[in-house]
């Protein structure tokens, strides 16, 4: 039985997590031949996602080194550093791993350079694919990259350094959408056979069952609401969303707004909300592990990021069809909206616009645009995903589990 890897360490809950456990739940269901699936645990990686996992028969093996980690910040710029040691302690474990276990493949959703460096002191060789799972912030443009602290200029800088050296040793490195593959053999000197666009599997038919799960909240279910979803980080902007969401209620005053997530900005997004006066208008939830029974109920879902790679959840609401407002992203939300056909675009960082097309969205529901945001959302299905693995363009995923 061949043995496959996920390696995905993270401190806190971000989409990557998710895309993980479907991305091995593809292999294992559609895989030809019997194969063992283990996903790596370094924190709390896995946590709120047992069931999932158990019943897509995945197995978590735990290198024990949360109790390391569990004190040291989670957010902001010091969430680095935890990061950084996440991996120092982590490529010893690697390492014994590779060579007690011998697994044939190790996917890096996360911290790809991590296996990368284990493997180079390993004896024992197992191909590694890196799939670069957020477009990162150097590659998103000139304009966001310096408008960034001087600190996360420096760390910008040297993961391109970090990328050039190591990336390269990759057997094969995964990006979510064509602009990223294109930025990155722009920017990087790396042999083009080895990168292939290939999107995560982000929805199945489960979400339905998960819809219709019941909300005890008089906040959401005794008002119409437009929902965003979200780290509580600069990334997302939910800055500007609020400050349009001031000049959207002025126009539709019985609307609220909700925003899931949980992260650094919390308090900071709290005094805007109390300065903006919407303090009874609009909701910081906080993270919930089923966001599909908000989401379906909601007339209409934003994604206000400054930057993103393939936007897990504006992808989960195209799906559900859901009508979407995005911001014009470098990357896959103009892709995945079809140029504005299959949704509305709004200007990075500008509430005025975005309130604008908040509005047009509200007001003109266009069964057209939902109807070809949903069948976009078809190609990040499991069953594509595997189909993409299997092709010949990827002969290493071929050989690995299709002999």
């Amino acid at each position: 039985m061949k043995k496959i890897c996920f390696w995905t360490p993270y401190i806190g809950n971000v989409g990557t997590i998710k895309a993980t456990i479907h991305s091995a739940e593809s292999i294992k269901k559609y895989s030809d031949e019997k194969v063992e699936i283990n996903l790596f645990k370094i924190h709390s990686e896995w946590e709120g996602y047992e069931s999932s996992i158990e019943k897509a028969e995945l197995n978590i093996v735990d290198f024990n080194l949360k109790k390391y980690f569990k004190n040291l910040p989670k957010y902001g710029i010091f969430s680095r550093f935890t990061m950084l040691l996440m991996m120092f302690y982590s490529i010893p474990k690697l390492i014994k791993y590779f060579n007690n276990e011998k697994p044939e493949l190790v996917f890096g959703y996360l911290q790809g350079i991590t296996p990368l460096i284990a493997r180079y002191f390993s004896k024992h060789k197992p191909k590694i694919i890196v799939s670069i799972q957020g477009l990162p912030s150097f590659l998103a443009s000139k304009e966001v990259y310096e408008k960034y602290p001087i600190w996360k200029k420096i760390e910008a800088n040297m993961r391109i350094y970090l990328w050039k050296k190591i990336y390269k040793n990759a057997d094969n490195i995964i990006t979510l959408t064509e602009e990223t593959k294109i930025n990155i053999l722009d920017i990087f000197d790396f042999d083009k056979q080895k990168i292939l666009y290939i999107p995560n599997p982000i929805v199945d038919d489960e979400i339905y069952d998960k819809v219709d799960e019941i909300i005890d909240d008089s906040f959401v279910i005794e008002n119409d609401y437009i929902l965003a979803i979200g780290r509580y980080t600069p990334q997302k902007d939910f800055q500007t969303l609020i400050k349009a969401f001031k000049i959207v209620k002025e126009s539709h005053q019985k609307l609220n707004l909700i925003i899931l997530g949980e992260g650094e900005l919390r308090e900071q997004l709290q005094v805007l909300i109390n300065q903006q006066k919407l303090k009874d208008k609009v909701k910081l939830y906080g993270f919930v592990s089923n966001p599909y029974k908000f989401l379906k109920k909601a007339k209409l879902f934003v994604l206000s990021s400054l930057w993103e790679d393939q936007g897990h959840t504006l992808v989960e609401a195209t799906y559900l069809r859901v009508p979407v407002v995005s911001t014009k992203c470098p990357s896959g939300q103009v892709e995945l909206l079809s140029h504005g056909e299959a949704g509305y675009l709004c200007e990075i960082g500008n509430e005025i616009d975005m309130a604008k097309k908040i509005i047009e969205a509200l007001e003109n529901i266009d069964s057209k645009k939902i109807e070809l945001a949903y069948n976009n959302s078809l190609k990040f299905t499991s069953n594509q995903f595997y189909k993409s693995l299997k092709s010949g363009r990827f002969l290493l995923i071929n050989t690995t589990i299709e002999q």
